[in-house]
């Protein structure tokens, strides 16, 4: 009896090892470690400019207000939180739309993008001179002025530094 060989057909296996897997893994968690810094930073500064934009915006709709009814929607010379009844006025006119996402609605105040209200003075005596909410800085010249306390919600009594807030952002 003849004994043959029988050739067995090796097919060739296609995978990863362990080893590779691990060094993959690896390379895409350095990757990650360094793109997270940079996409914090991204989130922070669209977060600031959305506060800039918001913080004009509302001191364009203040002066639109004024120039319709020939005063401010307030008299007072406090410092006031914009709320969604701020521009409330007999005409039915839309001066803001606010993002319903934006308010916090069991105070109705307009939240800046750290979830703080915005604030506002309006000039209550018309003399074009508002005193600045920040310590030391004396008279603003404007009719109105809109701020948020930024990221690090410095109280607006603070003075403005880089001690107190390095990112008050404001309308002036």
């Amino acid at each position: 009896m003849h004994l043959q060989r029988i050739k067995q057909k090796t097919t060739p296996t296609f995978g990863f090892t362990l080893v590779e897997m691990l060094i993959v893994i690896t390379i895409i968690g350095l990757l990650a470690g360094l793109l997270f810094p940079a996409i914090g930073s991204a989130i922070r500064s669209a977060k600031r400019a959305k506060a800039r934009t918001e913080v004009m915006n509302l001191a364009a709709a203040f002066r639109a207000y004024y120039t319709e009814f020939g005063y401010w929607p307030t008299n007072l010379s406090e410092t006031l939180p914009v709320t969604t009844n701020t521009f409330a006025n007999s005409k039915g006119i839309l001066f803001y739309d606010f993002s319903l996402r934006d308010v916090d609605m069991e105070t109705t105040y307009y939240r800046d993008p750290w979830q703080r209200p915005y604030w506002f003075r309006v000039d209550h005596d018309y003399n074009n001179s508002i005193p600045s909410p920040f310590q030391g800085d004396g008279n603003i010249a404007a009719g109105v002025i809109v701020w948020s306390e930024g990221p690090d919600g410095a109280n607006y009594t603070m003075k403005r530094s880089a001690l107190a807030n390095r990112y008050v952002i404001t309308s002036w």
